[in-house]
Order: C-alpha cells, then structure tokens, then sequence
C-alpha cells in the first residue's frame, strides 16, 4: 500500500463479508492517522477515514469487527515520551446503529 506507513505497523483485519479493513499513517501531507478499506483482494483501497489528527509520535490502531459490518476500533497515540491518548472509533456503513446506540453517518 502506497502512501501508508505501519509506524509502528500496521494491522489488517478481514470482516465476514470479505472486506479488508487496515489502519495506518499516510506518509505524505498531514501524516494523519486513517483507516482504509477495500472490497478487492487488496487491490485498490479506495476508501480512507480520518482517526486522528497528525503530530503524534506514533499510533496503535487494532480494528475488529464486533458485529456484521461494524468495526471497533480502538487506538492510542502517542503523544510524547511519557503521555498518551487512548481513543475508540467505530466503523460502518450509512445508517449503521453502534452498540453505543449511535447511528452511523448521521
């Protein structure tokens, strides 16, 4: 994958249905941290999310989905050398209800 970096790696996750789900930092521009996804094998990866905004030393994303179609996913940044954040997002389709009872794309 072209323009995404593991730092420190990055992680890949296949949902039931086939699509591939990989966390990552693009490696130009702003340096965020994304999700990406593709419905090709690995082919193509046409669909990026913003998790976080850049400036971190480096970020730990682990998707998993927790329900067909919806992904949780956790993720810590590292700030400096002695703090952190730790943050969640979840994932899905337009319309989506999350097990917070949040709808997705609304």
């Amino acid at each position: 994958m072209r323009g995404v970096s593991g730092r420190p790696s990055l992680t890949l996750t296949r949902l039931a249905s086939g699509l591939l789900v990989m966390a990552g930092r693009l490696t130009t521009g702003n340096r965020a941290s994304v999700i990406l996804t593709s419905r090709d094998a690995g082919l193509t990866w046409p669909s990026r999310q913003v998790l976080d905004v850049p400036g971190q030393l480096a970020t730990y994303a682990a998707p998993v989905e927790v329900s067909p179609g919806v992904v949780c996913c956790p993720f810590g940044s590292q700030d400096s050398g002695t703090e952190a954040s730790l943050m969640v997002r979840y994932l899905g389709m337009p319309g989506t209800v999350t097990p917070f009872r949040e709808v997705i794309g609304s």
